[in-house]
């Protein structure tokens, strides 16, 4: 009913009772009323009834919306999606909804007046107990609080607690308690894959590019503490003379989406910089628009490249020795065939000389023939013609020497997919030696001492490149001191049924933490463009494919020795190629 409508009854009420006490006070003679005036009585009696009547119609009314509106919030409050607790100022439970007695899996008669503490984690009971008290002495204590409680079967859980005084009980809080459990472990899974992913990740203001959230890699990768990071903006993670490429990127990336990273220089703390793949993708915080920015260092990455490249540079270049080596070998063949025929002749030849000078000479008589035999006498002396020959067989045997260079070069770079044939271990050993010389000879002194070994089971031109890589290995190790004062050693031995080779130099050693990693592909100690980092990898996985093993043993300042030991096959013929 309007106000207006209730003051109206009121009055209709009140003019009623009058009415009724002067009926009673004129009971006694209602016979001396005036037929008008038993008339208006009656009236007035027929409207009070009415009256009563729609007030009881509309208290009904009210008393079914009351009805109504008690089983709505009864509902609300059972079926909340949060637990709601009220406590005394002890901290005992006065009343509980549906849903916290399902929280915690008891029935409303086990939870009422009981502690509430009863329920928390016993790890976390001092601290909410003492957040409670701080509830009732201060109006400036925090009203949320996570926690840990148990359920009735014993297994925790975590809850945020949310207190508000209930206005009726200044000294009772009422709790609404929500599992966050499934909350929790997201956010656990989130911060472990955030924590250890490698790559750089931070989020930032898109307005003003400040970082609000950075990872430890990011924070590793820039050389600074989170707190640090935290006051950094996005520009200041890139030199100044790259912001505008910076922002050219991220209005690409933020209209096309980041399909691929594209490069640009990052900074650290300390001013240095290193190449990084940037990706930038938007991204929503708490209603916040934000960027989400991942880095990615690449200075191993841009090394590698640049080593593979090196690496089919000098592919390129032994196939080319190839080629050139085989183009050799025709013309060496016959000037090493007219020079062998030469130096054959020379002696005979002299001989012939010699015998005309001196029938000349007993014919002409001394005297006569000197005059005409001077000039020839003096060409071709005994020292002289010895002196040619020498020449003539130091000539041999240079171009011996460059047709045996030439044929193991070809037969060491020729690509052999064959299986492995029973091969003799030293045959491959002074290959390795012949190719290696011009290298090792300026350096050191070449010391050999190979037994006789049998045959193991492997490629030629693959076990020879096994051993002059360990060779040109320790060329290197030997490079800037005296040649007078080094060594490389090469020994063969036989150990039970392996067959043993060892390569030692007294070079500068390899130290310790990087012996377990001189396998690795690219791995190189050397400096930039002495070595490729694949040699001493590729010369592991030759081994290991041919059943064998390869081990190092090193001091810095004293040398280096690696050892390759291959399973011996019987010594018996290797078949001969066909033609």
């Amino acid at each position: 009913m309007t106000d207006a409508t209730s003051i109206a009854a009121l009055r209709a009420t009140a003019e009623a009772a009058v009415k009724s006490a002067r009926l009673q006070q004129r009971a006694g003679d209602v016979a001396d009323l005036s037929p008008h005036e038993v008339q208006h009585l009656v009236h007035e009696l027929s409207v009070y009834q009415v009256e009563l009547e729609m007030q009881n119609e509309e208290l009904r009314r009210t008393q079914a919306a009351l009805s109504v509106s008690r089983d709505r919030y009864a509902d609300l409050y059972n079926l909340a999606p949060v637990g709601t607790f009220t406590l005394d100022e002890s901290g005992l439970i006065l009343d509980v909804n549906l849903t916290g007695r399902r929280l915690l899996g008891e029935s409303n008669a086990l939870l009422l007046n009981a502690p509430f503490i009863r329920h928390v984690h016993p790890a976390e009971r001092d601290r909410v107990h003492t957040w409670h008290r701080q509830l009732l002495r201060s109006n400036d204590a925090p009203t949320i609080l996570k926690t840990r409680m148990i359920r009735l079967a014993g297994a925790p859980f975590h809850v945020q607690i949310v207190a508000a005084p209930v206005p009726e009980h200044p000294t009772s809080w009422r709790l609404a308690v929500a599992d966050i459990e499934a909350i929790t472990q997201a956010e656990d899974r989130f911060r472990l894959v955030f924590d250890h992913v490698p790559d750089g990740v931070a989020l930032s203001d898109t307005t003003s590019r400040q970082l609000v959230l950075v990872n430890p890699a990011m924070c590793a990768m820039l050389g600074c503490t989170e707190a640090e990071a935290l006051t950094l903006h996005l520009a200041d993670l890139h030199p100044p003379t790259h912001l505008r490429q910076l922002e050219r990127t991220i209005a690409r990336q933020l209209a096309e989406g980041p399909r691929l990273a594209e490069v640009i220089p990052a900074r650290r703390r300390d001013e240095t910089t290193f190449p990084a793949e940037l990706l930038v993708t938007g991204a929503t915080l708490g209603g916040r628009p934000m960027l989400l920015t991942c880095l990615r260092d690449v200075s191993e990455k841009q090394r590698l490249l640049s080593e593979l490249a090196q690496a089919d540079r000098l592919a390129s270049m032994g196939l080319l020795a190839a080629g050139i080596a085989h183009e050799l070998n025709n013309p060496l063949s016959y000037v090493l065939y007219n020079i062998e025929s030469l130096a054959e002749d020379l002696p005979a030849m002299a001989r012939a000389m010699t015998h005309c000078i001196n029938t000349l000479t007993s014919q002409l008589g001394t005297h006569a023939s000197a005059p005409l035999l001077a000039e020839a006498l003096a060409a071709i002396t005994p020292t002289a013609l010895t002196d040619a020959d020498d020449r003539l067989r130091d000539a041999v045997d240079g171009i011996r020497r460059i047709v045996a260079i030439t044929r193991n070069l070809g037969r060491f770079t020729r690509s052999d997919h064959t299986p492995p044939t029973p091969i003799r271990v030293n045959d491959s050993v002074e290959q390795a030696l012949s190719i290696a010389s011009h290298a090792l000879k300026p350096r050191a002194r070449i010391v050999t001492d190979l037994a006789a070994s049998p045959r193991v089971l492997a490629r030629e031109g693959e076990l020879t490149q096994i051993f002059l890589n360990l060779l040109i290995n320790a060329s290197h190790a030997l490079e800037g001191s005296a040649a007078t004062e080094n060594e490389v050693s090469v020994r063969t031995w036989v150990e039970r049924d392996q067959v043993c080779i060892e390569v030692r130099d007294t070079g500068c050693g390899i130290p310790a933490e990087d012996q377990l990693r001189v396998f690795e592909p690219f791995f190189t100690t050397k400096p930039v463009g002495v070595g490729s980092g694949l040699g001493l990898s590729i010369s592991s996985k030759l081994v290991a494919e041919f059943g064998g093993t390869i081990s190092v043993t090193s001091a810095v300042g004293q040398g280096t020795s690696f050892v390759v030991k291959l399973p011996r096959v019987e010594d018996t013929p290797a078949p001969e190629p066909l033609p």
